[in-house]
């Protein structure tokens, strides 16, 4: 055997030898794109969670990486969504309503308030 085909240890615990010419070449290929998971929760508990982060932690969730996964913790942790379902969630929350909305029902008026809180001016 020459220098380059040279078997080296995998290394963990299996004890396995990898051959070097089997190896790949990871500075050409693109990560693979994450599916999104989407968010089966109701609009209303997740804004009072966000005002809950907010006042907890001053900043809203979505401010930075780190805060926006310190939020999603909890829930991704149970199984609920991922990153990329949580953003598409608080955006679709965010574009729900404008300040000129008049929502007639109870449960939109409800859920008025808690956008206007957050989104609102």
């Amino acid at each position: 055997m020459n220098k380059r085909n040279k078997p080296i240890f995998a290394g963990g615990s299996s004890k396995q030898w990898k051959d070097t010419s089997e190896t790949e070449d990871t500075a050409s290929s693109k990560p693979k794109e994450e599916e999104i998971e989407e968010i089966e929760l109701g609009n209303i508990e997740i804004m009072q969670d966000i005002l809950s982060y907010r006042n907890r932690k001053g900043v809203w969730p979505w401010e930075s990486p780190h805060d926006l996964q310190t939020f999603c913790f909890p829930y991704i942790h149970v199984g609920i969504g991922n990153e990329g379902g949580w953003l598409k969630k608080i955006e679709e929350m965010k574009n729900k309503f404008n300040d000129e909305s008049a929502p007639m029902e109870h449960v939109d008026k409800k859920e008025f308030k808690l956008w206007k809180k957050i989104w609102g001016n």
